[in-house]
């Protein structure tokens, strides 16, 4: 174990579309997507002190921050002291005046012992569709063409996808009549309100989550919300029918 931590927070992550604190452009110092930040991890000799870390942020544009960098060094620097604890051991700082009284709550997983993501479907514009009978006819003529394999991804507009193969789904659906398929024909709660059809099937669909999405075709009712915030919580919906995995928002995790 190590005797003291010092995280320096360059952030500039523009997966995580990060802004300043007061809401101005914040930038990468170098030329990549995810954010960056610089650690110490100290070690001292014949000393088993408790670890104490200590953390600081720098926002702003690339020439700030390249310009801070190279005037200041570990003593300069404004650190922060951190304490984290169980069970997230978080290295960040929080405002822990009402974690008590948060903490004496049930968590979501726990009401819900069965939970899982929504659907994955990596093709939401084949199998997923406002219109039923669109839908129907595009998997009916997908399992009835004798196209190669090119010319199936070209026509239907399937982008390939590693793991998953055309050719192996084509054959998946020929065990199926075309007067079954409708059978594997649901409603999903695309986003908030915007219930549309999908054909729901292993061939077609990357991700199914059969083992909570069967519960949703019966007469049930699922809480949907997301485990991670960016920014304000605010996620949160129910519905009786199956979902994906962006039903509440694009930015769902």
């Amino acid at each position: 174990s190590f005797n003291e931590i010092y995280i320096l927070d360059l952030h500039g992550s523009s997966l995580k579309k990060e802004k300043c604190p007061d809401g101005s452009k914040d930038e990468n110092v170098f030329d990549i997507q995810q954010g960056v930040a610089i650690a110490l991890f100290i070690k001292k000799q014949d000393e088993k002190k408790e670890c104490k870390i200590y953390r600081s942020d720098i926002w702003g544009l690339r020439k700030k921050k390249n310009d801070w960098l190279l005037k200041n060094d570990i003593k300069t620097t404004n650190w922060q002291k951190l304490s984290p604890k169980s069970e997230f051991y978080l290295f960040i700082p929080r405002d822990e005046k009402l974690l008590e009284r948060y903490e004496k709550h049930p968590k979501v997983a726990d009401i819900f012992p069965l939970n899982g993501v929504g659907m994955t479907t990596a093709r939401d514009s084949f199998v997923i569709d406002r219109d039923k009978n669109t839908l129907l006819n595009r998997i009916r003529l997908f399992k009835n063409s004798k196209y190669s394999d090119d010319d199936l991804h070209a026509f239907f507009q399937i982008n390939r996808k590693k793991g998953w193969s055309i050719r192996k789904a084509w054959n998946m659906l020929q065990s199926i009549s075309d007067s079954d398929l409708n059978k594997s024909v649901l409603p999903v709660l695309y986003r908030p309100f915007d219930v549309q059809w999908i054909f729901y099937h292993d061939s077609v669909v990357w991700r199914t989550v059969k083992r909570v999405m069967r519960h949703m075709m019966e007469e049930n009712l699922g809480l949907i919300t997301n485990r991670q915030v960016n920014g304000e919580f605010r996620h949160i919906l129910c519905s009786s029918i199956t979902i994906n995995d962006c039903t509440v928002s694009s930015e769902t995790r």
